[in-house]
Protein backbone atom coordinates (compact mmCIF):
# COMPACT_ATOMS: atom_id res chain seq x y z
CA UNK A 1 0.00 0.00 0.00
CA UNK A 2 1.71 3.47 -1.60
CA UNK A 3 1.93 5.75 2.18
CA UNK A 4 -0.03 8.75 1.99
CA UNK A 5 2.27 11.94 1.08
CA UNK A 6 2.81 14.29 4.66
CA UNK A 7 2.12 17.98 4.30
CA UNK A 8 3.65 20.59 5.95
CA UNK A 9 1.58 24.12 6.63
CA UNK A 10 2.46 27.38 8.22
CA UNK A 11 0.33 30.50 8.26
CA UNK A 12 0.88 33.94 9.72
CA UNK A 13 -0.87 36.84 9.45
CA UNK A 14 -0.16 40.87 9.72
CA UNK A 15 -1.81 43.18 10.26
CA UNK A 16 -0.32 46.68 8.74
CA UNK A 17 -1.56 49.96 8.54
CA UNK A 18 -2.39 49.82 4.90
CA UNK A 19 -4.14 46.30 4.94
CA UNK A 20 -4.44 42.42 6.75
CA UNK A 21 -1.63 40.26 4.99
CA UNK A 22 -1.29 36.65 5.53
CA UNK A 23 1.81 34.44 4.11
CA UNK A 24 0.87 31.09 4.06
CA UNK A 25 3.47 28.22 3.01
CA UNK A 26 2.64 24.44 2.50
CA UNK A 27 4.77 21.71 0.56
CA UNK A 28 3.20 20.02 -2.80
CA UNK A 29 4.05 16.52 -3.00
CA UNK A 30 2.82 16.29 -6.21
CA UNK A 31 4.80 18.84 -7.49
CA UNK A 32 7.79 17.91 -5.25
CA UNK A 33 8.33 22.13 -4.28
CA UNK A 34 7.50 23.98 -1.19
CA UNK A 35 5.43 26.92 -2.02
CA UNK A 36 4.95 30.76 0.39
CA UNK A 37 2.49 33.11 -0.69
CA UNK A 38 2.07 36.24 0.68
CA UNK A 39 -2.12 37.25 -0.02
CA UNK A 40 -3.50 41.12 0.60
CA UNK A 41 -7.01 40.98 1.45
CA UNK A 42 -7.48 37.17 0.57
CA UNK A 43 -5.61 38.46 -2.58
CA UNK A 44 -2.31 36.73 -3.68
CA UNK A 45 -0.05 39.54 -4.44
CA UNK A 46 3.46 37.36 -4.82
CA UNK A 47 4.78 33.91 -4.63
CA UNK A 48 7.88 32.03 -3.44
CA UNK A 49 8.43 28.63 -5.00
CA UNK A 50 11.11 26.24 -3.91
CA UNK A 51 11.94 22.64 -5.19
CA UNK A 52 13.13 19.78 -3.26
CA UNK A 53 14.35 16.31 -4.02
CA UNK A 54 11.53 13.75 -4.13
CA UNK A 55 12.91 11.28 -2.61
CA UNK A 56 14.05 13.87 0.46
CA UNK A 57 12.97 12.07 4.11
CA UNK A 58 9.53 14.61 5.37
CA UNK A 59 11.46 15.41 8.37
CA UNK A 60 13.90 17.71 5.83
CA UNK A 61 10.76 18.50 3.77
CA UNK A 62 9.37 19.65 7.00
CA UNK A 63 12.26 21.70 7.63
CA UNK A 64 12.71 23.29 4.05
CA UNK A 65 9.11 23.85 4.31
CA UNK A 66 9.39 26.03 7.68
CA UNK A 67 12.74 27.47 6.28
CA UNK A 68 11.45 29.04 3.77
CA UNK A 69 8.36 30.09 5.76
CA UNK A 70 10.28 31.98 8.07
CA UNK A 71 12.45 33.52 5.52
CA UNK A 72 9.63 34.92 3.81
CA UNK A 73 8.18 36.43 6.55
CA UNK A 74 11.17 37.90 8.07
CA UNK A 75 11.18 39.47 4.73
CA UNK A 76 7.67 40.91 4.73
CA UNK A 77 8.06 42.41 8.38
CA UNK A 78 11.24 44.11 7.70
CA UNK A 79 9.26 45.69 4.36
CA UNK A 80 6.56 47.01 6.76
CA UNK A 81 8.63 48.14 9.38
CA UNK A 82 10.10 50.45 6.64
CA UNK A 83 6.51 50.83 5.42
CA UNK A 84 5.38 52.02 8.63
CA UNK A 85 7.85 53.87 9.64
CA UNK A 86 9.60 51.60 12.59
CA UNK A 87 12.55 51.24 10.69
CA UNK A 88 14.30 53.99 9.12
CA UNK A 89 16.71 53.66 6.23
CA UNK A 90 19.26 56.04 4.29
CA UNK A 91 18.01 57.18 0.66
CA UNK A 92 19.99 54.85 -1.03
CA UNK A 93 18.47 51.91 0.77
CA UNK A 94 15.04 53.48 0.27
CA UNK A 95 15.38 53.38 -3.64
CA UNK A 96 16.83 50.12 -3.39
CA UNK A 97 13.86 48.60 -1.40
CA UNK A 98 11.34 50.24 -3.82
CA UNK A 99 13.13 48.65 -6.88
CA UNK A 100 12.69 45.07 -4.72
CA UNK A 101 9.67 46.11 -3.73
CA UNK A 102 8.45 46.44 -7.72
CA UNK A 103 10.19 43.14 -8.76
CA UNK A 104 8.16 41.06 -5.99
CA UNK A 105 4.78 42.91 -7.32
CA UNK A 106 4.15 44.67 -4.47
CA UNK A 107 2.93 47.83 -6.02
CA UNK A 108 0.90 49.37 -3.40
CA UNK A 109 3.67 48.87 -0.78
CA UNK A 110 5.94 50.65 -2.96
CA UNK A 111 3.66 53.68 -3.96
CA UNK A 112 3.42 54.24 -0.21
CA UNK A 113 6.69 54.68 0.23
CA UNK A 114 7.36 56.43 -3.15
CA UNK A 115 4.86 58.99 -1.66
CA UNK A 116 6.71 59.78 1.51
CA UNK A 117 10.14 60.33 -0.52
CA UNK A 118 8.51 62.25 -2.61
CA UNK A 119 7.99 65.17 0.18
CA UNK A 120 11.44 65.16 1.50
CA UNK A 121 13.97 67.46 0.50
CA UNK A 122 16.26 65.06 -1.08
CA UNK A 123 13.64 64.38 -2.91
CA UNK A 124 14.98 66.88 -5.50
CA UNK A 125 17.90 65.87 -7.21
CA UNK A 126 16.35 62.30 -7.50
CA UNK A 127 12.91 62.88 -8.40
CA UNK A 128 13.11 61.86 -12.06
CA UNK A 129 13.98 58.15 -10.30
CA UNK A 130 10.43 58.36 -7.88
CA UNK A 131 8.70 59.28 -10.95
CA UNK A 132 9.70 56.57 -13.03
CA UNK A 133 8.99 54.05 -10.17
CA UNK A 134 5.73 55.60 -9.62
CA UNK A 135 4.64 55.19 -13.65
CA UNK A 136 5.82 52.08 -13.22
CA UNK A 137 3.69 50.64 -10.39
CA UNK A 138 0.68 51.93 -11.69
CA UNK A 139 1.52 50.89 -14.81
CA UNK A 140 2.04 47.10 -13.86
CA UNK A 141 -1.09 47.83 -11.81
CA UNK A 142 -3.13 48.45 -14.84
CA UNK A 143 -3.42 52.26 -14.38
CA UNK A 144 -2.51 53.71 -17.45
CA UNK A 145 -3.61 57.12 -17.01
CA UNK A 146 -1.63 57.53 -13.93
CA UNK A 147 1.22 55.68 -15.53
CA UNK A 148 1.25 58.07 -18.35
CA UNK A 149 1.65 61.15 -15.86
CA UNK A 150 4.30 59.96 -13.79
CA UNK A 151 6.08 58.96 -16.81
CA UNK A 152 5.84 62.25 -18.89
CA UNK A 153 7.20 63.78 -15.36
CA UNK A 154 10.20 61.77 -15.34
CA UNK A 155 11.15 62.39 -19.44
CA UNK A 156 10.51 65.94 -18.74
CA UNK A 157 13.28 65.48 -16.00
CA UNK A 158 15.47 63.06 -17.91
CA UNK A 159 14.48 63.28 -21.51
CA UNK A 160 18.28 61.45 -22.31
CA UNK A 161 16.49 58.12 -20.04
CA UNK A 162 16.03 55.62 -22.43
CA UNK A 163 14.05 53.82 -20.13
CA UNK A 164 11.95 56.89 -19.62
CA UNK A 165 11.32 57.18 -23.23
CA UNK A 166 10.39 53.45 -23.92
CA UNK A 167 7.98 53.22 -21.05
CA UNK A 168 6.37 56.63 -21.50
CA UNK A 169 5.74 55.34 -24.87
CA UNK A 170 4.33 52.20 -23.45
CA UNK A 171 1.41 53.87 -21.41
CA UNK A 172 0.96 55.97 -24.41
CA UNK A 173 0.22 53.00 -26.55
CA UNK A 174 -2.06 51.50 -24.08
CA UNK A 175 -4.31 54.60 -23.70
CA UNK A 176 -4.16 54.67 -27.76
CA UNK A 177 -1.99 57.87 -28.32
CA UNK A 178 -0.39 56.34 -31.56
CA UNK A 179 1.30 59.06 -32.85
CA UNK A 180 3.01 60.35 -29.30
CA UNK A 181 3.73 57.05 -28.58
CA UNK A 182 5.75 56.65 -31.95
CA UNK A 183 7.91 59.56 -30.92
CA UNK A 184 8.54 58.32 -27.05
CA UNK A 185 9.94 55.23 -28.94
CA UNK A 186 11.96 56.95 -31.27
CA UNK A 187 13.36 58.99 -28.57
CA UNK A 188 14.34 56.02 -26.61
CA UNK A 189 16.02 54.82 -30.13
CA UNK A 190 17.87 58.40 -30.37
CA UNK A 191 19.01 57.54 -26.63
CA UNK A 192 19.82 53.64 -27.37
CA UNK A 193 19.99 52.87 -30.52
CA UNK A 194 20.24 48.78 -29.35
CA UNK A 195 17.24 48.96 -27.01
CA UNK A 196 15.48 45.96 -27.73
CA UNK A 197 12.07 46.48 -26.08
CA UNK A 198 11.74 50.04 -28.17
CA UNK A 199 12.78 48.42 -31.09
CA UNK A 200 10.12 46.04 -30.27
CA UNK A 201 7.65 48.51 -29.22
CA UNK A 202 8.20 50.64 -32.86
CA UNK A 203 6.96 47.16 -34.57
CA UNK A 204 3.78 47.30 -32.72
CA UNK A 205 3.16 51.06 -33.24
CA UNK A 206 2.87 50.59 -36.58
CA UNK A 207 1.12 47.62 -36.11
CA UNK A 208 -1.22 49.31 -33.83
CA UNK A 209 -1.82 52.42 -36.27
CA UNK A 210 -2.42 50.93 -39.19
CA UNK A 211 -5.69 48.71 -36.88
CA UNK A 212 -6.69 52.02 -35.99
CA UNK A 213 -6.26 53.87 -39.11
CA UNK A 214 -4.85 56.63 -36.61
CA UNK A 215 -2.02 58.74 -38.68
CA UNK A 216 -1.46 58.10 -42.64
CA UNK A 217 1.81 58.61 -42.36
CA UNK A 218 3.27 56.26 -40.05
CA UNK A 219 0.84 53.82 -42.37
CA UNK A 220 3.08 54.49 -46.05
CA UNK A 221 5.62 51.31 -45.48
CA UNK A 222 3.24 49.07 -43.61
CA UNK A 223 4.36 46.34 -43.02
CA UNK A 224 7.63 46.90 -44.08
CA UNK A 225 8.66 49.32 -41.32
CA UNK A 226 6.07 47.07 -38.41
CA UNK A 227 8.34 43.68 -39.51
CA UNK A 228 12.18 45.18 -40.00
CA UNK A 229 11.74 46.88 -36.07
CA UNK A 230 10.48 43.51 -34.74
CA UNK A 231 12.85 41.50 -36.52
CA UNK A 232 15.65 44.10 -35.43
CA UNK A 233 14.03 43.63 -31.29
CA UNK A 234 14.72 39.95 -31.87
CA UNK A 235 18.09 40.38 -33.34
CA UNK A 236 19.06 42.12 -30.34
CA UNK A 237 17.32 40.06 -27.96
CA UNK A 238 16.25 36.61 -29.27
CA UNK A 239 13.70 36.26 -25.80
CA UNK A 240 11.56 37.88 -27.81
CA UNK A 241 11.18 35.39 -30.42
CA UNK A 242 8.72 33.71 -28.11
CA UNK A 243 6.10 30.92 -29.38
CA UNK A 244 3.02 33.74 -29.26
CA UNK A 245 5.70 35.72 -31.13
CA UNK A 246 5.75 33.11 -33.95
CA UNK A 247 2.33 33.12 -34.28
CA UNK A 248 1.66 36.58 -33.84
CA UNK A 249 3.98 37.13 -36.88
CA UNK A 250 1.96 33.95 -38.65
CA UNK A 251 -1.21 36.23 -38.44
CA UNK A 252 0.71 39.36 -39.24
CA UNK A 253 1.55 37.38 -43.23
CA UNK A 254 -2.09 36.55 -43.38
CA UNK A 255 -3.16 40.12 -42.83
CA UNK A 256 -5.36 39.56 -39.56
CA UNK A 257 -4.09 42.45 -37.66
CA UNK A 258 -5.97 42.43 -34.32
CA UNK A 259 -5.28 38.86 -33.56
CA UNK A 260 -1.62 39.57 -34.82
CA UNK A 261 -0.95 42.73 -32.21
CA UNK A 262 -3.15 40.64 -29.76
CA UNK A 263 -0.22 37.63 -29.46
CA UNK A 264 2.79 40.16 -30.33
CA UNK A 265 2.06 42.58 -27.46
CA UNK A 266 1.58 39.06 -25.27
CA UNK A 267 5.11 38.23 -26.53
CA UNK A 268 6.69 41.65 -25.33
CA UNK A 269 5.18 41.35 -21.89
CA UNK A 270 6.90 37.91 -21.15
CA UNK A 271 9.37 38.90 -17.81
CA UNK A 272 12.61 36.80 -18.46
CA UNK A 273 13.68 38.28 -15.49
CA UNK A 274 11.11 38.55 -12.67
CA UNK A 275 12.80 35.68 -10.54
CA UNK A 276 16.34 36.70 -10.83
CA UNK A 277 15.52 40.76 -10.56
CA UNK A 278 14.21 39.29 -7.45
CA UNK A 279 17.16 37.65 -6.33
CA UNK A 280 19.57 40.40 -7.80
CA UNK A 281 17.57 43.05 -5.38
CA UNK A 282 17.62 40.89 -2.59
CA UNK A 283 21.56 40.40 -2.75
CA UNK A 284 21.37 44.18 -3.40
CA UNK A 285 19.51 45.05 -0.31
CA UNK A 286 21.55 42.47 1.91
CA UNK A 287 24.81 44.58 0.99
CA UNK A 288 23.91 47.93 2.00
CA UNK A 289 21.82 46.41 5.02
CA UNK A 290 25.29 44.74 6.01
CA UNK A 291 23.76 41.41 6.00
CA UNK A 292 25.73 38.48 6.14
CA UNK A 293 26.19 36.86 2.51
CA UNK A 294 28.34 33.59 2.04
CA UNK A 295 30.63 33.40 -0.33
CA UNK A 296 28.76 30.71 -1.55
CA UNK A 297 25.55 32.61 -2.21
CA UNK A 298 27.76 35.36 -4.00
CA UNK A 299 28.74 32.43 -6.14
CA UNK A 300 25.42 31.17 -6.64
CA UNK A 301 24.13 34.06 -8.43
CA UNK A 302 27.34 34.74 -10.37
CA UNK A 303 26.31 31.39 -11.65
CA UNK A 304 23.14 31.96 -12.42
CA UNK A 305 23.86 35.47 -14.02
CA UNK A 306 26.66 33.66 -16.16
CA UNK A 307 23.97 30.83 -17.54
CA UNK A 308 21.41 34.26 -18.38
CA UNK A 309 24.21 35.70 -19.88
CA UNK A 310 24.88 32.78 -22.65
CA UNK A 311 21.32 32.68 -23.45
CA UNK A 312 21.13 36.40 -23.92
CA UNK A 313 24.82 37.77 -24.81
CA UNK A 314 23.10 40.85 -26.01
CA UNK A 315 21.40 41.61 -22.96
CA UNK A 316 23.71 44.37 -21.03
CA UNK A 317 21.34 44.37 -18.23
CA UNK A 318 22.88 41.42 -17.43
CA UNK A 319 26.26 42.46 -17.88
CA UNK A 320 25.95 45.29 -15.42
CA UNK A 321 24.25 42.94 -12.93
CA UNK A 322 27.48 40.79 -13.60
CA UNK A 323 29.85 42.89 -12.53
CA UNK A 324 27.89 43.89 -9.59
CA UNK A 325 28.03 40.55 -8.36
CA UNK A 326 31.59 40.18 -8.62
CA UNK A 327 32.08 43.73 -6.77
CA UNK A 328 30.12 41.98 -4.13
CA UNK A 329 32.32 38.99 -4.14
CA UNK A 330 34.86 41.21 -3.96
CA UNK A 331 33.89 43.00 -0.73
CA UNK A 332 33.33 39.85 0.65
CA UNK A 333 36.45 38.76 0.22
CA UNK A 334 37.95 42.05 1.30
CA UNK A 335 36.49 41.48 4.72
CA UNK A 336 37.87 38.09 5.16
CA UNK A 337 41.40 39.87 4.66
CA UNK A 338 40.46 42.01 7.01
CA UNK A 339 39.48 39.37 9.54
CA UNK A 340 43.23 37.34 8.87
CA UNK A 341 45.07 40.76 9.07
CA UNK A 342 43.41 41.59 12.27
CA UNK A 343 44.08 37.97 13.87
CA UNK A 344 47.37 38.62 13.05
CA UNK A 345 47.91 41.65 14.78
CA UNK A 346 46.15 40.08 17.87
CA UNK A 347 49.06 37.41 18.22
CA UNK A 348 51.89 40.36 17.37
CA UNK A 349 50.77 44.12 17.83
CA UNK A 350 54.02 45.09 16.18
CA UNK A 351 53.67 43.00 13.14
CA UNK A 352 54.06 46.05 10.67
CA UNK A 353 53.11 44.72 7.25
CA UNK A 354 49.82 43.07 8.51
CA UNK A 355 49.09 46.77 10.04
CA UNK A 356 50.13 48.03 6.40
CA UNK A 357 48.05 45.37 4.57
CA UNK A 358 44.72 46.12 6.79
CA UNK A 359 45.10 49.76 6.41
CA UNK A 360 45.40 49.09 2.41
CA UNK A 361 42.50 46.84 2.39
CA UNK A 362 40.29 49.01 4.61
CA UNK A 363 40.72 51.72 2.24
CA UNK A 364 39.48 49.50 -0.36
CA UNK A 365 36.26 48.17 1.49
CA UNK A 366 35.63 51.81 2.16
CA UNK A 367 35.75 51.98 -1.95
CA UNK A 368 33.40 48.99 -2.93
CA UNK A 369 30.75 50.20 -0.19
CA UNK A 370 30.26 54.03 -2.06
CA UNK A 371 30.39 51.91 -5.28
CA UNK A 372 27.74 49.34 -4.19
CA UNK A 373 25.64 52.22 -2.73
CA UNK A 374 26.02 54.27 -6.10
CA UNK A 375 24.12 51.14 -7.97
CA UNK A 376 20.40 52.56 -6.21
CA UNK A 377 20.79 55.85 -7.60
Amino acid sequence: MEQKAQIFSHDYIINAKNGRYLIRTFNDAHQSNIVSRLFRDGQTISERIMNYDKNLPSEKVAELTYRLHLRHRNEVEAIFSVIDNKISLAWEEMLLLVRSLISKKYYREAIKILERLMNEKKADKQRHIIYFCLGKCHFYNGDFEKAEAFFSSAVRTKPEYADYQNFYGESLLQNKKIGDAHIAFQSALKCNPYYARAHYNAGLVYLLNYIEKADYRLAKEFPYNCESSLDKAVQLLPIFGSSDYILGRGYLRQKEFSKAYKLLLSARNVNMTSELEQTIYDFYLNVLFDKDISIDGIWSLIEELRVRQKEYPSYPDVLNHLGVAYMILAKAMSNYAINQFRKAIQINPSYKSARKNLKLVESDYVGYDLLLKAIAK
